[in-house]
């Protein structure tokens, strides 16, 4: 399974699981092997390395809503929004894992979705570096009346 997922979303340099019997036959650690890729154990508790208690904490924020359908659709649109903001590397995290954002409620054309992102940070860093050079022209007068 890993040699057909590997070519399409990448090979990570390391896996961490909790040593469930997944990842722990001998048909799983030699593409792993082969890929160079190193498989390191976490405790089953701990929630940034393990997706069982990350679906033991969306079932805890279910319960408190109430168990309505349009709190898990909110919870649902706010993780798609983290999912489409850039980190501080400038790329969202869909965009390391898809190589483009993922479609959103926000209205795109079409176009910015499938190569767009290039666009997008090519604007913004333009538009930066615009207001950038407006700020650095108003040092003089700003430093003249501050005297």
């Amino acid at each position: 399974m890993l040699t057909f997922i590997f070519p399409f979303v990448g090979c990570p340099t390391r896996i961490f699981s909790d040593g469930g019997p997944q990842l722990v036959p001998q048909e799983t650690q030699q593409p792993l092997q082969h890929w160079g890729v190193r498989h390191r154990l976490t405790t089953a508790e701990y929630p940034q390395s393990n997706g069982e208690s990350a679906v033991r904490q969306l079932k805890r924020l279910f319960q408190a809503g109430g168990g309505r359908w349009s709190c898990v659709r909110r919870l649902l649109r706010r993780f798609t929004r983290a999912k489409n903001t850039p980190t501080i590397g400038g790329k969202s995290p869909a965009e390391i894992v898809c190589c483009h954002p993922i479609r959103s409620r926000v209205p795109t054309h079409y176009h910015l979705m499938r190569n767009g992102s290039s666009l997008w940070m090519n604007t913004t860093d333009a538009q930066w570096r615009r207001s950038t050079e407006r700020f650095k022209s108003m040092i003089p007068i700003l430093n003249q009346s501050l005297r």
